[in-house]
């Protein structure tokens, strides 16, 4: 894969490089007026090129991350047909303390998938029993 921010990098510069040269161009055969038309002609080419430039980065930058999400989807396992005994698993260890940071960063894919099925209703389910329990204000 290429190395974006070196590319983004050089890219940057030599635009730069052309902005500059654009600014201080300079031709004595050419009156003032003559001279700032050129300059800004020189500066609207070099922004014209670099940002071509710059699409076609972009352009290669989300093919190749594309391919590398496709690539690193693949990996994950398919969730099991019923993550209810992962949930349960999971319940227990929530319910005895554990953290869901905790949870999640030791889990096995069943955990995963059952924790992103039922953690957020898990969640939800634990906010309200807190606000039943505070009684009114």
């Amino acid at each position: 894969m290429k190395n974006y921010n070196a590319e983004l990098t050089d890219l940057k510069r030599s635009f730069e490089i052309a902005t500059s040269e654009a600014k201080t161009y300079a031709n004595p055969d050419l009156s003032p007026e003559g001279l700032a038309k050129k300059r800004d002609e020189l500066a609207a080419k070099a922004v014209a090129e670099h940002k071509a430039k710059l699409e076609d980065l972009t352009r290669s930058f989300n093919r190749d991350a594309a391919v590398a999400k496709e690539a690193g989807l693949k990996e994950i396992p398919a969730a099991p047909a019923d993550t209810s005994q992962a949930w349960g698993r999971a319940k227990m260890l929530l319910d005895a303390g554990q953290s869901l940071q905790h949870l999640v960063a030791n889990a096995d894919p069943a955990m995963l998938h059952a924790l992103t099925e039922w953690g957020p209703t898990y969640l939800e389910a634990e906010a309200y029993k807190g606000e039943k329990t505070a009684g009114p204000t």
